[in-house]
């Protein structure tokens, strides 16, 4: 059913449409070529809104040039009465707001004024790089002229580093990473330069340059050492053996029996002293114990005196070489090893150009 009803509408709606044609007499070639034309339109449409954009944007630079006049105009008379700061601050916000090349000029010449001859000098050489063709010749002889003349009240250092891609300051003003393209120009005086790199020792020299100098400095970068760590020590106190106690010990047996067998002889000998005093014995008995008496008293004359001459080589042996050995001695257990831890003119006017 639903389908019947949208072939009855679709019939009645072409019967209608065909009426209307017939009546007001227009073909079907008229309506195609209406339709044709309406793309047309459209891109005519895209065309003006296009117009509209760039008249706008010709109206806003316009806007800009006219503001960034003003503020030239404004920064040359503060610069002629001697206020350098403010129309250095005009220049640059005439920059920013139209950044027509010329302006460097008047930058430039503003920071010559200011005695700042190295960023004169950057000015000066972006507005020779970047003038248009038609600036002036003269102009462009002059910011050359006023270039050679700011070389010589400025010094440059040249630096060569052993690594790569490490950073470069210059009290406290990044230079750029290693290599460098080109020189550091830098004003007359004592500087401090700094060189830096992950993983190396941070190097840094100070530096003093006069005007017109150039010198050069080569800096090699070294990584830093493993940082050492001591192991505690560790001591013991061990005995040493006295030295010689074999020859004392000797030397002391030997005395005591030197000593004892003296005795032993002298007592001999006084017992045959007391035979020759007794009347009851023989003439010859008497004479055979004076003769033992003799021998046992000399006898015991050369023991006493062997046994004294070793008693006191012993008492010396002790003194000057057994006491002063042996003892206790305080030794390391451990060695003493290290670990590593991962560780320009005188004229002071500026332009008032068009731009």
């Amino acid at each position: 059913m639903n389908k019947d009803r949208t072939i009855k509408s679709s019939l009645l709606f072409h019967c209608r449409l065909t009426a209307l044609f017939k009546k007001h007499q227009v073909t079907v070639w008229s309506l195609v070529i209406l339709i044709s034309m309406i793309p047309c339109g459209s891109e005519a449409r895209t065309k003006r809104r296009k117009r509209k954009h760039q008249n706008e944007n010709i109206s806003k630079a316009d806007t800009a040039r006219s503001q960034a006049l003003k503020l030239v105009k404004i920064g040359v008379r503060l610069l002629r009465t001697g206020y350098y700061v403010g129309a250095l601050d005009k220049f640059q916000k005439a920059y920013e707001l139209y950044p027509s090349p010329k302006i460097f000029f008047n930058i430039a010449q503003t920071q010559k004024e200011l005695g700042r001859y190295v960023k004169a000098i950057q000015a000066y050489e972006k507005f020779l790089e970047k003038a248009p063709k038609d600036t002036a010749k003269d102009l462009l002889v002059l910011a050359k002229e006023r270039i050679n003349d700011l070389r010589k009240d400025i010094a440059v250092l040249k630096i060569e580093i052993s690594q790569p891609n490490a950073q470069v300051t210059v009290n406290g003003t990044p230079y750029g990473t290693s290599p460098l393209n080109d020189p550091i120009r830098l004003m007359p005086g004592a500087h401090t330069l700094v060189i830096k790199k992950k993983g190396y020792n941070t190097e840094a020299m100070d530096v003093k340059l006069n005007p017109g100098q150039t010198i050069s400095r080569r800096v090699a970068l070294t990584r830093p050492k493993q940082k050492l760590v001591e192991k505690p020590i560790v001591y013991k106190t061990i005995d040493i053996p006295k030295k010689g106690l074999a020859l004392l010990w000797t030397g002391t047996a030997i005395t005591a029996v030197a000593g004892i067998t003296a005795s032993i002889l002298g007592g001999l000998a006084l017992r045959e002293e007391k035979k020759m005093g007794d009347s009851s014995l023989s003439i010859s008995e008497r004479l055979d114990a004076a003769d033992r008496g003799d021998l046992y008293a000399k006898l015991t004359d050369g023991f006493l005196i062997s046994g004294g001459v070793l008693a006191i080589g012993t008492l010396c042996w002790y003194l000057f070489y057994v006491r002063p050995s042996g003892g206790t001695k305080r030794i390391r257990v451990n060695s003493k090893t290290q670990t590593p831890r991962p560780s320009l003119g005188s004229s002071t006017t500026g332009l008032s150009f068009s731009f």
